[in-house]
């Protein structure tokens, strides 16, 4: 997945990137664990790292991906 998006040359015009975990009604630990693999091997090989974002309150949110620079 992380080398079909870095393919695209309208990755280094893009803000914000959406995608669906399943297409499907998968159960909710599936679509965590899609996030959390997202998160952990996609963004990071495409530059993206997770940052700690004050303003959350909760412990369990208070990371945000963002773009290394």
């Amino acid at each position: 997945m992380a080398e079909s998006l870095a393919a695209d040359r309208t990755l280094a015009r893009a803000t914000e990137v959406a995608f669906q975990v399943h297409s499907v009604d998968a159960p909710h630990e599936h679509v965590l664990r899609s996030i959390a693999l997202f998160a952990d091997e996609v963004a990071p090989a495409l530059g993206y790292a997770l940052s700690p974002t004050p303003h959350r309150t909760s412990a369990d949110e208070n990371l945000t991906l963002k773009e290394n620079a």
